[in-house]
């Protein structure tokens, strides 16, 4: 039975693309930091050839038994006799192995190599600018150390600087890739699901495979010391950087709604210059938090928000009351969980209405074009609005409303129009109101009568739905569902 397989379509038909067309040697490096489907896809891909293939891990040993196993996997993978004594036995067997007909291999974790062999970096340099040169062979090194990856490939000082054809950074799931995985449960649930677990490929396995609520899942995974998710987010800081403690206490910080440099400064202590190193690591290396400038704004407004939904909630939730969880207070943070959810993931749904918008742009919703250059929010003081997509010509605004009753919507816009007022702009204004629970009395086909847009939950669904089925449509044409590739 084929296992199943989300998202990664693009990836999927990088490799095959860059396949198809090797005519000399090419290295492609795919990085990105753990359980975010890395070694999945590549096993995928290797299924799908019929040509020779090998992949390979790096384990943490000691460089002789690295060899050993390497030995061992290309006699048990390819039928070659081979013993390896030094690193150039291996690469003359890539040599030879791939002068007649193509040669893919992965080694996967290779930046563990700078740990226990860093002379096959360097062998492997050399090797690519010399006898492998015109030989056909797909070298794919996988590595989910994010910064000693981009230390060995992008950096211009790295050995490996100038030598890979394509170098992807993989991140975790949209809301819209996630969609695709609990395609069995009802829009609401989806979005609390996501807004509490987020994309990671591996942290969504772990909840299909378990049963029971929310409530329970979240119990089971994260709570419990035997769950696969129980320390997850300090596991991860911890293999990537170092004095992670600070960074523990930076994301807390920020998840308890200080998201300012100052505010984080203040709360620490600390001026603020010695934490821009912390915060540039968290947003540009590991993706888990993001800077926002507001639309029309001034850069020193800026401020940090999550981009990771499970770091997000981790951090409200369970890192504070770490004493609980140690305790086996399960029930005292459970009712942590229930009394902030519904606020929690309010902030949540601000983002995936963004990615809507993001899939939409370039077409209309409910007449409205969009057509926008810029997309974020707008605060001035304590004004603030959700959604500001910025045009040449036209801007949209818009306010999102996760409620268990249905909203005034003539209410909400009238305070979005008169914030509106505040923002110069000479073009036209649109606007768009999303509500969790639709909206109440005849407010939504006043509002509809002015032009102004408004989505409930059941609205957000379809046009989620209606990307995806252009996006499988789009994949059926270029046959990634069922390829195969001459040898």
């Amino acid at each position: 039975m084929t296992e199943e397989f989300f998202d990664r379509h693009n990836e999927l038909n990088l490799l095959k693309s860059r396949y198809e067309k090797l005519g000399g040697s090419e290295l492609l490096v795919l990085y990105g930091r753990r359980r975010v489907g890395k070694t999945k896809l590549l096993v995928r891909f290797l299924d799908s050839l019929d040509s020779k293939k090998l992949y390979l891990y790096v384990n943490l040993a000691e460089k002789t038994d690295l060899m050993g196993q390497f030995s061992n996997n290309i006699r048990e993978q390819t039928g070659d006799g081979i013993e390896i004594k030094g690193w150039g036995d291996f690469f003359d067997y890539l040599a030879e192995s791939s002068k007649d007909s193509k040669f893919v291999v992965v080694i996967d974790e290779f930046q563990r190599f700078d740990t226990v062999s860093p002379e096959f970096i360097s062998m492997l340099q050399d090797y690519l600018d010399r006898k492998l040169k015109n030989r056909r062979l797909l070298i794919i090194l996988v590595g989910s150390s994010v910064g000693m990856t981009e230390k060995l490939v992008l950096s211009s000082r790295g050995p490996l600087y100038g030598r890979a054809a394509v170098k992807r950074k993989m991140g975790p799931f949209r809301y819209v890739d996630f969609r695709e995985m609990f395609s069995g449960m009802s829009e609401q649930e989806r979005v609390e699901y996501y807004s509490f677990f987020g994309g990671t490929p591996f942290y969504l396995e772990a909840v299909r495979s378990s049963e029971g609520s929310l409530t329970e899942r979240i119990s089971k995974l994260v709570l419990e010391e035997d769950g696969p998710l129980f320390d997850e987010p300090t596991t991860l800081l911890s293999s990537e950087l170092r004095s992670f403690q600070r960074y523990n206490t930076i994301l807390s910080l920020i998840a308890s709604g200080k998201r300012e440099l100052k505010e984080i400064a203040d709360a620490m202590q600390t001026p603020q210059n010695q934490l821009t190193p912390y915060l540039l690591n968290l947003a540009k290396l590991l993706d888990i938090v993001k800077e926002e400038n507001p639309v029309f704004g001034k850069k020193k407004s800026k401020r940090y928000t999550f981009s990771d939904n499970f770091f997000r909630s981790w951090y409200r939730f369970v890192f504070p009351n770490k004493s609980a969880v140690e305790l086996r207070n399960y029930a005292s943070i459970k009712q942590t969980i229930d009394e902030g959810f519904y606020i929690y993931v309010s902030q949540c749904f601000e983002d995936i209405a963004k990615e809507l918008l993001i899939l939409w742009n370039g077409a209309k919703i409910s007449g409205t074009p969009l057509n926008f250059e810029e997309i974020g929010s707008w605060w001035d003081g304590n004004d603030e609005i959700d959604i500001v997509c910025r045009g040449k010509d036209r801007l949209l605004l818009g306010e999102v409303k996760y409620t268990k009753e249905p909203v005034n919507g003539l209410t909400v816009f009238n305070e979005l129009e008169s914030k509106a007022k505040k923002i110069n702009f000479g073009g036209k204004k649109d606007y768009i109101i999303i509500s969790r629970s639709g909206f109440s009395g005849d407010t939504r086909s006043r509002l509809e009568a002015l032009g102004i847009v408004c989505l409930d939950l059941t609205d957000v669904a379809d046009l989620f739905d209606r990307v995806t089925k252009a996006e499988e449509e789009r994949q059926k044409t270029l046959n990634l569902y069922s390829w195969t590739t001459p040898g």
